[in-house]
């Protein structure tokens, strides 16, 4: 593809994500979501070198798709707990009808914020690609929300459960957090979006984040300010010019990944001084 405009570009990210969610690897989803926000910083120029650089990639893959049940009578009594239920029960095929009926009487959503909810207390990873897929949701307004749904469940069913994160109401100072060293960047990075963004859960899920914080494993030394001057001036649109600008083969999906973590907390943030410290994380990532 050499050019889209932002209504041709927001049909193909529809496409790719509904083929995503029928690759076996969800990955893909993160980085179509990484694509389609750094690509949303400027709509009247839009750079297609990640995009096809996307869909190089994604045409190796296989795409299969389950069909989607339709379930009638609706159960008077149907809840979120009747999910969690047949979601602890390991019971897939309950699982995605629980999830339906819940679809059909309630915000698909808030559905969706359930299952990261259930998958930030009893799951190691698949907490990631929820969070995309909700992002996505939005971006679509809902459309493939049971696709969205199904795929969340069969990602948290593949994981082993691990003992249950306690939800910890602390508040969380970030600021106390930024300027040291993780052993999991990514992973905080994204702790601090979905900690700081608006979601109908979002009570619950803090504190879930709050308490993984608590257990996580931290470096005790301390990051040293590392920021340009020019990333202090322009702000994270500075990620959409390193991307522009930067040759080929600097830019892979990791990359990708890591700058719109990035620009996803720098959008989020009020704070000068933890803006100071995520173009510091960024700096030192993309210098190794």
């Amino acid at each position: 593809m050499n050019k889209l405009n932002s209504k041709e570009l927001r049909i193909k990210i529809e496409e790719l994500y509904l083929n995503s969610l029928g690759t076996s690897e969800p990955e893909h989803i993160v980085i179509l979501d990484a694509i389609k926000s750094i690509l949303g910083m400027d709509l009247e120029n839009i750079n297609l070198k990640l995009l096809n650089l996307f869909i190089e990639g994604f045409e190796k893959c296989e795409i299969s798709y389950d069909s989607l049940e339709k379930y009638e009578n609706i159960p008077e009594a149907i809840s979120l707990y009747s999910l969690e239920k047949s979601l602890l029960d390991r019971d897939c095929d309950a699982s995605i009808e629980n999830a339906y009926y819940l679809s059909r009487v309630s915000d698909g959503m808030q559905v969706l914020e359930f299952l990261l909810e259930f998958s930030l207390k009893y799951c190691q990873n698949s907490y990631r690609y929820i969070w995309h897929i909700i992002r996505i949701q939005k971006f679509l307004n809902g459309k493939y929300m049971l696709e969205s749904l199904n795929k969340s469940i069969y990602l948290i069913l593949s994981e082993d459960f691990v003992n249950s994160f306690e939800i910890d109401h602390r508040e969380v100072f970030w600021s106390s957090y930024l300027p040291l060293k993780f052993d999991e960047e990514d992973d905080f990075l994204l702790y601090y979006t979905i900690y700081k963004s608006d979601l109908i859960r979002g009570n619950t899920i803090n504190g879930l984040i709050a308490s993984r914080l608590l257990e996580g494993t931290v470096k005790k030394k301390e990051v040293a300010l590392k920021v340009y001057d020019d990333q202090l001036k322009i702000g994270r649109h500075w990620i959409l010019d390193y991307i522009n600008n930067a040759e080929d083969e600097k830019i892979d999906f990791e990359v990708v990944t890591l700058l719109d973590n990035i620009r996803s907390c720098l959008m989020l943030s009020n704070s000068e001084l933890e803006k100071k410290y995520l173009w510091t994380y960024l700096n030192n990532k993309l210098c190794n």
